[in-house]
């Protein structure tokens, strides 16, 4: 679209939304794709607007000196639903993480953090929802592992029954080496439950120490050390997280909030041009 409107074969509002934040994030792929300096000129010359669904792309689009289009940061919405928190009935403490089985989620991260967890005598279960090109290589890690009995690998869902999984679990678990604004993680808050999420620069940053855990990505280590504090919390402290999840995500990422940001955008933009 910004080349055929740098040849003024058309002519209308551009609006940019970069999916992924970070070092391998998508403003970092285009300035490391050939002719990567010439596709960065032609997004700050002929993009009207650029949002950040993330907060650490401000920094992103600083260090590619795009500057002339209009910025704003409106995140990734979702559904509400008015609907009662019911506290989860398990008899050991189930974590659920929900997302495509490739190597950007880290799920093999997960694995290893959670073959260390076992070694720590406290029992857990772990739902992996999602399908996708790394499915068998985990299934290898997890025999590999011996983790028959902690993990089980759930295969693509539907909606409603990722909201029963999500509903089921005490704690929502987020591996990604890099992301934007993961919706997956929005609807397990918008489920009422404690986070751990790692470092990106998208949903982690508005997650403080009452809603979660934060663990540095690609690292065994701080996740296994997150995974294990969760572990070591009362139910009713992981009850309150999760409230506070709920609350939070529904004063800025309810979808109508959002929608009606991206209207008055529009008008804006409309309105210039």
């Amino acid at each position: 679209i910004s080349i055929l409107k740098r040849l003024k074969l058309l002519n209308c509002v551009v609006i940019s939304t970069p999916a992924n934040a970070g070092e391998k994030g998508d403003i970092h792929y285009i300035r490391s794709a050939p002719a990567g300096k010439l596709w960065l000129s032609l997004i700050n010359s002929q993009c009207n607007a650029i949002n950040l669904i993330a907060p650490q792309m401000v920094d992103d689009l600083k260090r590619a000196n795009i500057t002339r289009p209009l910025i704003t940061q409106i995140p990734n919405g979702i559904p509400v639903q008015d609907h009662p928190f019911v506290a989860p009935q398990n008899t050991i403490p189930l974590f659920v993480s929900v997302g495509r089985l490739s190597h950007q989620k880290g799920f093999d991260i997960f694995l290893e953090s959670i073959h260390r967890l076992k070694k720590n005598s406290l029992p857990f279960h772990v739902a992996i929802v999602g399908d996708g090109p790394e499915r068998d290589n985990l299934n290898q890690r997890i025999i590999k592992y011996e983790l028959q009995s902690y993990v089980t690998l759930l295969g693509e869902l539907n909606q409603d029954d990722i909201r029963k999984q999500l509903s089921s679990a005490d704690i929502f678990v987020l591996s990604s080496r890099y992301e934007g604004m993961a919706n997956a993680a929005l609807e397990a808050m918008e489920a009422g439950k404690p986070l751990i999420l790692t470092k990106c620069g998208g949903l982690d940053l508005y997650i403080t120490d009452t809603m979660g855990w934060i663990a540095e990505p690609e690292s065994v280590d701080s996740l296994h050390d997150c995974l294990l504090a969760a572990l070591k919390t009362d139910n009713n402290s992981l009850r309150q997280m999760g409230l506070r999840n709920k609350e939070f995500v529904f004063d800025h990422f309810e979808m109508t909030h959002v929608a009606s940001r991206y209207i008055e955008l529009f008008k804006t933009l409309v309105k210039e041009k």
